[in-house]
């Protein structure tokens, strides 16, 4: 906590977004992100992105490509960047060709490229900044104890085309004239990650200031210098009263299965210590996903609706920009915002960075193998936390470490080196056999991991001031239903994750909630406990009835959906049933009695009081749907004169395949 007047009664968050207050009007974040290496953050000075062309070219006679672009006569006032992605008809994803520089006054680029009429093109062009550029913010108030936290940087696309070293100074303004809280000179060579200061406002306390952001090109190509010069998420922040809302810490463990937590195998205690957290605070015993697929229930977690609402079921989707996010929302209240993930499902631009101040994907160098990406996860994440740890913070963590394919390092790697000469004969059984060996190595060493996170957590931060949630997105099947991954089914091994949440003082130890749980409630409950107004657009509920012994206002089900192979699958949970769908049909295509079958073996004969009682369950759901393609038509018209959304980031793309998404 921040020493001050008040003692350890302050701590410190975010006071003004400075890209809110711009002289020419608020900024939206959202539309000017940029990154430079992993970290994505809201910037003055980001590029925007034009398009120029998206199609295929015709192949001349030799067999090559030329092409004359011509460069739109109000672009040709400004040096650009042009940015290439190609593929061929048949592919998925799109290859990310080298940017090109093309100076102003030019009125057409040609290239050539050995490609064939098979092959499809996309082109953007950024238009480069004038080497002086100067952003100005409204007068604030600034308060006692505040600071100004800002990143500096040069956009790696300009650096990659030759851009100069560039001067950047930022100036506050009061009645007395201007005065420079910053002087510094990046080079590209060197600026390869974001450069961060904190400037002391202290001397400006209880007056009105402007802040001018400025920046000049120094030196560069002859006469023909350019640079693309960044500030990452201006803010201002100052203390606040320690009592009021908590921090707040999500972390997703991608793919554990709830019946993997808690148990024992070989002799091997597989969660030893996400079982010592469980016991700290409420555990949720049948919480389930929304999706059994990474990004489709991610967003339910970050927007408390259902994949029928939000619609953004795998990483070429596109948040629609009425539902607000958990990081706008906890970001609008106050909270500084960060998040760390390992990228690919959790794709920035499917609208997943939205509402954050920083949000780092951890890319990798090899995306074949997992091993040691959850050690630099929890390391960038303590990272950024140590910079922020006396601030109101929302802090959302993600690590794939037991996702497929299930690469344990040695030390954890028992029970394959057990399946030695006993493996079944039959193909099936013999693949699961050996995934679910991999599978448990894997948890294995993700609860360690999780383990030296949470003993550093205890250092770092105020643990009865801060809300953790621990859950996962999904679970693994290994041919309990014919099949072995996810993606494929609506059974318990996919759906039932773990959840527990721990908030000292607030929820007692060893809480235990059988009623179903959802992760579109864990927005709704956090709100809850952190005395916010609720997300009015939310599916889900507040559990905190639920975690003091009460019964919930009125009683509910709990849904999921799949778009899988086999077409369009929905299901519905209640305490004791379990109803699955396909399509349209409004009979379920199967029945489970939860209290006898848990692990839905043994479709149930469904009684006439089952079948009205799955059919108002699922309208319930499919009103959603309807309500969700009502929106989406109205929008239409306006989205269609909208440039074609930029593909997948060429990582991005190559970390889906990694992990099986694609081929």
């Amino acid at each position: 906590a921040m020493q001050g007047e008040a003692g350890d009664n302050l701590r410190r968050a975010p006071l003004y977004r400075l890209m809110e207050w711009m002289h020419s009007g608020p900024i939206a974040a959202a539309d000017l992100t940029c990154a430079i290496g992993n970290e994505i953050r809201p910037s003055l000075g980001c590029l925007p992105a034009i398009a120029l062309f998206s199609g295929a070219l015709p192949p001349e006679e030799q067999g090559e490509i030329r092409m004359s672009l011509p460069i739109p006569q109000p672009l040709q006032k400004q040096s650009l960047i042009l940015e290439r992605t190609t593929k061929k008809r048949s592919d998925l994803d799109w290859r990310g060709l080298a940017p090109q520089y093309v100076r102003k006054d030019v009125a057409s680029y040609e290239f050539e490229s050995a490609a064939t009429d098979d092959e499809l093109l996309q082109i953007w062009a950024r238009p480069l900044p004038p080497n002086l550029r100067h952003y100005r913010t409204r007068p604030r108030r600034i308060p006692s104890g505040a600071t100004l936290q800002v990143g500096v940087g040069i956009a790696p696309v300009a650096s990659a085309v030759g851009a100069a070293p560039v001067r950047m100074w930022l100036k506050v303004e009061n009645a007395a004239g201007q005065h420079t809280l910053l002087d510094t000179r990046l080079s590209p060579a060197t600026a390869t990650t974001w450069q961060d200061h904190e400037l002391d406002l202290q001397a400006y306390a209880g007056e009105e200031v402007s802040f001018h952001f400025i920046s000049e090109v120094v030196g560069g190509r002859d006469t023909e210098n350019f640079s693309a010069p960044l500030w990452g998420a201006p803010i201002v922040v100052a203390p606040v009263e320690n009592s009021g809302p908590p921090s707040i810490i999500v972390i997703s463990l991608d793919t554990l299965r709830s019946d993997y937590v808690g148990i024992e195998k070989q002799g091997h205690r597989l969660t030893p210590e996400l079982d010592r957290f469980r016991e700290t605070g409420a555990v949720f015993q049948n919480a389930m996903t929304t999706y059994p697929s990474t990004t489709g229930s991610h967003m339910s977690l970050f927007t408390g609706v259902y994949p029928a609402t939000h619609e953004t079921i795998h990483a070429r989707k596109t948040l629609p920009n009425a539902i607000p996010t958990m990081a706008e929302t906890l970001a609008y209240h106050g909270y500084a915002t960060a998040a760390v993930t390992e990228n690919a499902m959790l794709n920035a631009g499917s609208g997943f960075l939205r509402g954050f101040d920083s949000y780092q994907e951890q890319k990798g160098d090899d995306v074949w193998s997992t091993e040691g990406s959850i050690e630099k996860t929890f390391t960038d994440a303590l990272s950024w936390l140590k910079a922020h740890e006396d601030e109101r913070f929302f802090l959302f963590i993600h690590t794939y470490q037991v996702h497929f394919p299930y690469t344990p390092p040695e030390r954890h790697n028992h029970f394959r080196k057990n399946l030695k000469g006993k493996l079944p004969k039959e193909k099936l059984a013999r693949q699961a056999f050996w995934s679910e060996a991999g599978y448990a190595g894997e948890v294995l060493y993700m609860d360690a991991e999780v383990g030296s996170l949470l003993t550093a957590l205890e250092s770092l931060v105020d643990l009865e001031n801060t809300i953790i949630v621990i859950t996962s997105d999904h679970g693994e099947e290994f041919a309990e239903h014919g099949h072995i991954g996810h993606a494929e089914t609506l059974h318990s091994e996919v759906l039932n994750i773990p959840m527990s949440i721990h908030y000292p003082g607030q929820i007692p130890p060893q809480t235990r909630v059988a009623a179903p749980a959802s992760l579109v409630d864990i927005l709704p409950t956090l709100l809850d406990f952190a005395g916010l107004p609720p997300e009015p657009k939310a599916q889900g509920v507040s559990l905190r009835p639920l975690i003091r012994g009460e019964d919930l206002a009125e009683p509910r089900a709990v849904y999921a959906q799949n778009f899988g192979k086999n077409g369009q699958q929905w299901a519905a949970r209640t305490i004791d049933r379990k109803f699955i769908f396909n399509g349209s049909q409004k009979v379920p295509r199967q029945a489970y009695d939860l209290a006898s079958d848990p692990e839905e073996q043994n479709p149930m004969e469904l009684s006439e009081e089952d079948r009205a009682a799955s059919q108002e369950l699922i309208r319930t759901y499919k009103d959603w749907v309807v309500e969700a393609m009502t929106a989406r038509m109205l929008l239409q018209s306006e989205e269609q004169d909208q440039a074609p959304a930029k593909p997948l980031d060429e990582s991005v793309a190559n970390k889906l395949r990694a992990l099986g998404y694609m081929d």
